[in-house]
């Protein structure tokens, strides 16, 4: 992993120029041959449109400065200190982007580019979004993203294109960007389709302004050769856990609109995703070859997934089917070439599998030649409940036991389970919510169990598939 330490500018100005363009003003000429690393950054730049500095790091093709005739596309990335430098990363992991070039390169999958990374600042979550909103993750926060949009194409760009042999049209520009900074992308796509070819949006934020986006997309539109990647995980953090389901309804939407699978929009779900720059390095080369490089289409392998991969009757599934291409990149689809059979057993529909009465069935995925099915067992009851054992040893003198739960999750119950007393021990059959925590206590002879305080006893009791017998031995009071 190469280091930043090319500091090339101590200070830098945007101001509008009086024609109305804009430009950068530096107190230092700007350095085209830059150090073996080809990292370049820029500390503080100011803009008229938005209240705080932003630092730049510019990762160049490694012969820039000797191969002085060629011309590059560019990608502008959001939450640039997260690109390629450990030592300015968020927890240190970065999306090592320059590695995932560089790999790329080596295969003969994509040609050289230059990244302009724009590091984020103290108004992220405003400088990000396109409105204010209010939830139990922010206050009344966001809204500036027109003006930071602003920056990047009418004053960041255009230096950008002064100062680097850029190949500046819209189909060799790009703009990419994580979470927030995804959501941010794929608005200033819509906004600037004469500046921008596509966008990467990985793992986008489209919760914000509760699913505004999905509203926004019927309003929007876009060029005949307009690029979109958009991908999320299926375990992504608690306020991005509806990212898979918000993503489909953007999906939707776009393909009405016209866009065509794998050559407009790319699109993956991934099964194990998680919200953070590992996941999103792990991805890194699937947008790079989307949007620049020598991307097939081909499909080499399918795969049906549910999720969850257990259902009983009265609960739903997700289902969709994962495609691998030719060289290795992964996409997903929601509806073509997914059929579930009997139908007399579950329904698919837009990726939502109902089961209609217990039994066996079988999920399959159909692509070109490409086969395969999920073996799928529709449950009498609910998947997430499970039999379990209470047991307990009372004292010799006990004639009755009764089990209380005081709490199921955060919600008060005034529950009183008498347990079946033979032969010296009290157990309790009972059916339980594997998503649930109980709060439980005991009473013995109709006297609450306590400490030797007095203070009544109680414990806590997560449920899991493997623990289906709960022992109240460990309270005290025998």
């Amino acid at each position: 992993m190469f280091r930043a330490c090319a500091s090339v500018l101590a200070f830098v100005l945007l101001s509008a120029c009086a024609s109305g363009e804009s430009e950068i003003k530096t107190t230092a000429a700007v350095k085209k041959n830059v150090r073996p690393d080809n990292w370049v950054v820029v500390k503080s730049v100011k803009s008229s449109f938005t209240k705080l500095a932003h630092s730049l790091i510019i990762y160049l093709p490694k012969d820039y400065g000797t191969d002085t005739n060629a011309r590059y596309p560019v990608l502008y990335a959001h939450d640039g200190q997260n690109l390629f430098d450990p030592s300015t990363a968020f927890g240190g992991s970065t999306w090592k982007l320059d590695r995932n070039i560089e790999e790329l390169q080596a295969a003969g999958l994509l040609g050289k580019i230059i990244v302009v990374g724009v590091y984020n600042n103290a108004m992220r979550v405003e400088e990000y979004t396109p409105y204010r909103h209010s939830n139990q993750y922010v206050n009344n926060q966001g809204g500036q993203l027109s003006n930071y949009g602003r920056f990047l194409v009418e004053e960041l760009k255009p230096w950008v294109d002064s100062n680097y042999r850029t190949l500046p049209d819209r189909g060799h520009t790009f703009v990419m960007g994580s979470s927030l900074g995804g959501l941010a992308s794929f608005y200033l796509l819509a906004w600037y389709t004469n500046v921008f070819g596509g966008a990467a949006c990985v793992s986008p934020s489209f919760w914000w302004s509760n699913n505004q986006v999905e509203r926004d997309v019927d309003g929007f539109s876009y060029p005949d050769d307009v690029k979109i990647y958009m991908d999320g995980g299926w375990k992504e953090d608690a306020d991005e856990s509806q990212m898979a389901i918000l993503m489909r309804g953007v999906r939707e939407k776009l393909l009405a609109k016209g866009l065509k699978p794998w050559e407009n929009l790319y699109y993956y779900e991934d099964p194990m995703g998680s919200h953070n720059e590992n996941f999103w390095a792990a991805r890194g080369k699937y947008p790079l070859l989307f949007l620049f490089g020598a991307f097939n289409p081909e499909i080499l392998g399918v795969k049906p997934l549910l999720l969850p991969n257990a259902i009983g009757m009265g609960e739903t599934s997700f289902a969709w089917g994962e495609l691998t291409f030719g060289n290795g990149l992964k996409g997903s689809v929601v509806d073509s070439g997914l059929v579930f059979e009997p139908a007399s057993v579950a329904g698919l529909s837009n990726g939502i599998l109902v089961p209609k009465a217990p039994g066996n069935g079988r999920l399959t995925l159909t692509a070109g030649t490409n086969q395969a099915s999920l073996e799928v067992n529709v449950l009498s009851r609910s998947h997430l409940l499970m039999d379990t054992v209470f047991r307990r040893h009372p004292g010799a003198d006990a004639v009755s036991v009764v089990l209380t739960v005081s709490r199921i999750g955060n919600v008060a119950t005034n529950l009183a389970l008498p347990m079946q007393l033979t032969n010296g021990e009290a157990v309790l059959n009972a059916v339980v919510d594997m998503t649930s925590i109980w709060t439980i206590g005991l009473k013995e002879n109709g006297k609450v169990i306590a400490d030797e305080n007095g203070k009544p006893c109680f414990m806590r009791v997560q449920f899991r598939k493997s623990r289906t017998n709960v022992n109240l031995d460990d309270l005290p009071g025998k």
